[in-house]
C-alpha cells in the first residue's frame, strides 16, 4: 500500500519483483484504457514461466472476465471461475489510479488466502474491466522441473469443478463477501454455497459408488 500511496500517474499497476511484463504491457493497457472510457482496468491473458524463464504454462485468454452488460453476471461469472484457471493474476491489471483509490478504500487486500481474488472481486463490482487474450504478462512459479510440470498436468487434465476444504471456503467467501458492495453479498452467498455443494457431490462422483 506504501507504493499506492505515493504514486501520482493516471495508471497504476502491482508489480511483483520476480515476474516479467513484455515491452507493449503498459503501452497497450494505457492505449487501450485511453481508447474507452467505458473501462477503468485492463488485463491481458498470463503466460507461466519457471525459474529459468521458459514458458510452462498459458493461461486461458483473459477476455472471459471482460465486464458484462450487467454487473451481476459479471460477479457470478467470475466466482465461478474456477481458481486455478489463474483469474488471481486480474490483480496485475493495469488500473485508472483514481478509479482503484475507491476500491481500495471499500475493500484494501490482506494475508487471508483468497485475499487478492476478493480485491479483483472488489473492483469488477463496482467498475468494469477490459480483458485481452494477448500475453504479454509472464507469472513465475517457483519450484522442482518435476514440481511444476505435475502442477501443469494437474490444471490442464484434472477436474475443473475443485472443492475447498470447509475451513478455507468459509474465509475466502467471507471476505468476498465483505469485498462487494450490499446489493450483492446475497449473490455471492448463492454461488458460494452453489459452489461448496458442488465440490462435494464432484468428489462422490469421482471416487465412485460404495463398495
Amino acid at each position: 500500500m506504501f507504493v499506492f500511496e505515493q504514486a501520482r500517474g493516471k495508471f497504476f499497476f502491482w508489480a511483483s519483483e520476480d515476474d516479467k511484463v513484455l515491452k507493449r504491457y503498459v503501452e497497450t493497457a494505457v492505449e487501450a484504457l485511453s481508447a474507452d472510457a467505458a473501462y477503468s482496468a485492463w488485463c491481458c491473458s498470463v503466460g507461466v514461466i519457471d525459474a529459468q524463464g521458459s514458458l510452462v504454462r498459458r493461461c486461458e485468454g483473459f477476455s472471459r472476465f471482460t465486464a458484462a452488460a450487467r454487473r451481476s453476471i459479471t460477479i457470478e461469472r467470475y466466482l465461478r471461475d474456477p481458481e486455478i484457471m489463474g483469474k488471481a493474476n486480474i490483480f496485475f491489471a493495469v488500473y485508472k489510479r483514481d478509479v482503484l483509490k475507491i476500491v481500495l478504500d471499500a475493500y484494501a487486500f490482506n494475508s487471508r488466502w483468497g485475499s487478492d481474488m476478493c480485491q479483483n472481486l472488489a473492483f469488477i463490482s463496482r467498475f468494469d474491466l477490459l480483458g485481452s487474450d494477448e500475453i504479454l504478462f509472464l507469472k513465475r512459479w517457483h519450484g522442482s522441473d518435476a514440481d511444476i510440470a505435475q502442477t501443469v498436468r494437474r490444471i490442464e487434465h484434472g477436474p475443473r469443478i475443485v472443492r475447498l476444504p470447509v475451513g478455507r471456503w468459509c474465509e475466502y467467501t467471507w471476505e468476498a463477501v465483505k469485498a462487494v458492495p450490499l446489493r450483492y453479498r446475497w449473490l455471492v452467498l448463492r454461488v458460494m454455497f452453489h459452489r461448496l455443494i458442488r465440490g462435494y457431490i464432484s468428489v462422490a462422483e469421482r471416487a465412485g459408488p460404495l463398495a
